[in-house]
């Protein structure tokens, strides 16, 4: 009996244990879990602060351009009403010509110049040519007037068709391009960097960007391809290049394995360029990814 009591016991104390051993386990699991998502709940949250700084910083910037460029236009407007100022002082009052009547006398005599008789001789009275014959009048002939000559029109020259200026800093792109045709993306990547300093304002500018992101796509440093590629379609979204450079954004987050934010980037491609050849190998790689 006594075997059996305790049998029984010892039986109790281990069903038990194990229970409790399991309850342990069961909190712990919880606790991992919940200790989990409180840190990816963290990153979401700090991701999106680091964002929304970004976004106020662009927006700061962006206001400052516009103040700039409003107080630009309110100096050029003052300008412009100061000259038209001056200009309406400076009208010079009409003058009145006494007219000169000369006899003809006078006219003999000499030329009119500025309303006053010259007493320089006139080079054409003598007009080239045969003589004619002398009147039987005793009266002398008035002499011919002199002929007038008229002027030559004057040559017109041919119009010069209308060129645009070449972009800021082209030579300085062209050799970093041709650096990156040549097989060399690191010398290129300087060249690049170089122009985006020393031109911040070309209308090459969102070109250097994307081919900056193609030399970080071939040396397979895909993370910061994605970072340089974004840029173009963040700054200049109405540029040919945006398409293109989103579209190496979704190929930059296959090859590092990131399915889901390579169909987001192809999604959005297509939603907002569905006109452009990037969009159409979109598609394509769009239904290999969904496939």
């Amino acid at each position: 009996m006594r075997r059996l009591c305790l049998t029984l016991l010892l039986f109790t104390l281990c069903t038990g244990g194990c229970s409790l051993l399991q309850t342990n386990g069961d909190e712990q699991t919880k606790a991992a879990s919940t200790e989990w998502r409180i840190a990816s709940l963290e990153e979401n949250f700090l991701n999106f602060k680091e964002d929304l700084r970004e976004r106020e910083s662009d927006f700061q910037r962006r206001e400052k351009e516009l103040l700039a460029r409003m107080q630009d236009m309110s100096d050029r407007i003052e300008t412009l009403s100061d000259e038209i100022k001056n200009l309406q002082a400076m009208r010079i009052p009409s003058v009145e010509v006494e007219e000169t009547i000369l006899t003809p006398g006078e006219v003999e005599r000499g030329v009119v110049v500025g309303g006053a008789v010259s007493e320089e001789d006139r080079p054409w009275a003598d007009v080239p040519g045969p003589k004619a014959p002398e009147p039987e009048a005793a009266k002398p002939t008035p002499p011919a007037p002199p002929p007038v000559a008229k002027p030559e029109p004057a040559p017109q020259r041919a119009a010069k068709p209308a060129t645009s200026p070449a972009p800021e800093g082209k030579p300085q792109y062209e050799h970093a391009l041709a650096l990156l045709q040549a097989g060399k993306p690191t010398p290129a990547r300087d060249a690049f960097n170089a122009f985006l300093k020393d031109h911040p304002k070309s209308s090459l500018v969102p070109n250097a960007l994307y081919w900056v992101g193609e030399t970080h796509y071939d040396q397979k440093d895909y993370a910061q391809a994605i970072l340089s590629f974004k840029e173009v379609p963040r700054r200049f979204p109405k540029h040919p290049k945006a398409a293109a450079a989103l579209l190496k954004t979704a190929m930059s987050y296959e090859q590092l394995g990131d399915k889901n934010n390579a169909e987001f980037y192809l999604r959005a491609l297509l939603a907002d360029y569905p006109d452009s050849d990037p969009a159409r190998m979109a598609k394509t790689k769009l239904s290999g990814l969904t496939g």
